[in-house]
């Protein structure tokens, strides 16, 4: 499965007008997921775990999110620091 397919299971589980904002490979309890932000048509954020083997969504639970110009630095400078790319890979056409 890729990181496209996921971002759809996880975008299907949070619901209707949801986006997956950033998205990444990485483990969870000994098992290859992909970890993707979402958010809603209420401006809510979701973080789901997805099953790389099956698509299944494992996880799916709202977030409280600070979001502004400061809080975006340092998340991209995290990612960046980690491997992941906000900007690269993790976005997808039609998200944030």
């Amino acid at each position: 499965m890729g990181l496209s397919q996921a971002a759809d299971a996880a975008e299907k589980a949070v619901g209707n007008n949801s986006h997956a904002v950033p998205a990444h490979l990485g483990q969870a309890n000994g098992y290859l997921v992909y970890t993707v932000l979402l958010v809603d048509s209420s401006y809510k954020f979701h973080k789901d775990i997805v099953d790389v083997a099956n698509g299944k969504v494992l996880s799916n639970q709202q977030i409280t999110m600070k979001v502004g110009p400061q809080s975006m630095g340092m998340m991209m400078q995290h990612d960046m620091m980690m491997g992941h790319s906000i900007m690269g890979g993790g976005m997808r056409p039609g998200g944030w």
